[in-house]
């Protein structure tokens, strides 16, 4: 049994765990905050790509006026949106969606390179009828995105943004990039 003095300690200890924890939750979620702050936001207006630094300063990166969906590499270096193109492509789905290119720039408005485009085929794996759920790898290398594909399902793909090259990678509705653990980049 404690005497009055060890439980004193022992609620003081607790008080303080507690008080702790809650300050250190505190400082987490204010440090997150500042970090979101201050981080490079990309976004689109009328048709075009526009990134605003930390400090608020606007920066126009595209200028076609048919740019969408942008997403920020995990550095703040690059950029990759989805350009509107003319024509039409069908998915094995028997729907058909407008022709779009998927393309990188880098964060100040130079290099502008098209990693991929959208393409019909009879083998769903080779089709991209789209570019959906858009997402980096956590090293910024591989692009992944969700293409309309099957009845049943949408087929996931990677694009390598040093080659250039896209692959089918599996059959899915959404991706969502792991950013640690074993199956990190999976």
């Amino acid at each position: 049994m404690l005497s009055k003095a060890g439980m004193n300690k022992s609620l003081e200890t607790n008080r303080v765990s507690r008080l702790g924890g809650f300050t250190a939750l505190t400082i987490l979620v204010c440090a997150f905050s500042s970090v979101v702050e201050g981080a490079p936001v990309v976004s689109e207006r009328a048709g075009n790509i526009i990134l605003t630094g930390a400090s608020g300063e606007e920066r126009q990166l595209t200028s076609s006026g048919r740019d969408s969906d942008p997403i920020l590499d995990p550095e703040g270096q690059r950029v990759v949106f989805v350009r509107s193109v003319t024509g039409k492509v069908s998915s094995g789905s028997g729907g058909e969606y407008p022709a779009a290119e998927l393309w990188i720039i880098d964060a100040e408005g130079e290099h502008a390179e098209r990693l991929a485009r959208t393409r019909e085929s009879d083998q769903m794996q080779k089709l991209i009828a789209g570019f959906e759920s858009v997402q980096f790898s956590t090293d910024g290398r591989r692009v992944y995105f969700v293409t309309p594909a099957w009845t049943t399902s949408g087929a996931v793909h990677v694009v390598d943004t040093t080659t250039r090259t896209a692959r089918f990678l599996v059959p899915g509705q959404r991706v969502r990039v792991l950013p640690s653990g074993e199956y990190r980049d999976h």
